[in-house]
């Protein structure tokens, strides 16, 4: 059965860092980059969340999961394992993935860290400045709002790594705990 790892998260975390180095070291799943999607959805429909209410913010990152689902439909066309970034953190948005369990396999993989790291990390990483949502000050401001917001993760499959800690053993236990799902022989 097909298998979707979630990684859930707030902005900074860790999540696309943790989600690369588990697509290279299984290497035969796929790593959707939800921030490089994300991107160049913003860029092809000329979308700017600097101009936008905070609902019609949340209304566009909904369609924007929507987007995702359909072309990870796809992609397991050609693949048994998908790794998927994403900030899990709309509650319509989480529905929308959970519902893929009657098809396919959830393994939602939620990554942490400490505020003054993820500070650290957002105002001082070349890479932050990347993401949609244009500058490192308004991605911190937004993973306050987020971090205000955020309802805790419940799934059935739920595996929890701590980014500020050593990520490779913690990737090495997940592997091992969710081998059979992860197709590891």
């Amino acid at each position: 059965m097909k298998t979707l790892v979630l990684f859930a998260g707030l902005s900074g975390a860790g999540k696309s860092y943790i989600a690369r180095r588990l697509d290279k070291k299984l290497k035969h799943g796929f790593y959707f980059d939800s921030d490089l999607f994300a991107k160049e959805s913003m860029q092809k429909q000329k979308i700017s969340f600097e101009t936008m209410k905070a609902k019609e913010i949340k209304e566009v990152r909904i369609e924007s999961q929507n987007s995702k689902i359909r072309l990870i439909r796809k992609l397991f066309d050609k693949f048994d394992v998908i790794f998927l970034d994403t900030c899990f953190d709309i509650l319509e948005a989480r529905k929308l993935y959970f519902n893929l369990s009657k098809t396919i396999n959830i393994i939602v993989l939620e990554v942490k860290c400490l505020e003054k790291v993820v500070k650290k990390r957002i105002l001082g990483n070349k890479h932050e400045s990347r993401q949609p949502g244009s500058s490192k000050q308004i991605r911190w401001e937004h993973y306050l709002k987020q971090k205000k917001k955020w309802v805790p993760v419940k799934w059935k499959k739920h595996f929890i790594i701590n980014s500020e800690k050593d990520v490779g053993k913690q990737v090495n236990k997940f592997i091992e705990e969710y081998s059979a799902f992860l197709m590891v022989q």
